[in-house]
């Protein structure tokens, strides 16, 4: 990925691809930001991410705030 230009860019991981990954997948791909050459790597907030925020114990409001956002 450093041959892409990503040293020291916020990286966004979209796409079909995305929906095939893990909620672990995905965080061992955005910690590797350092290993790509990074400042970080994120991917966009999706059902799989709602469900972990509402696993995690956040309240009605902060998830629908957050799905809003």
């Amino acid at each position: 990925m450093r041959s892409k230009k990503v040293v020291g860019q916020f990286v966004e991981f979209f796409g079909e691809g995305v929906d095939n990954l893990t909620l672990a997948d995905r965080a061992v791909v955005a910690c590797m930001a350092p290993e790509y050459g990074a400042t970080m790597g994120y991917f966009p907030i999706d059902d799989k991410t709602m469900d972990y925020i509402k696993m995690t114990g956040r309240d009605d409001h902060t998830c629908k705030r957050i799905e809003a956002y």
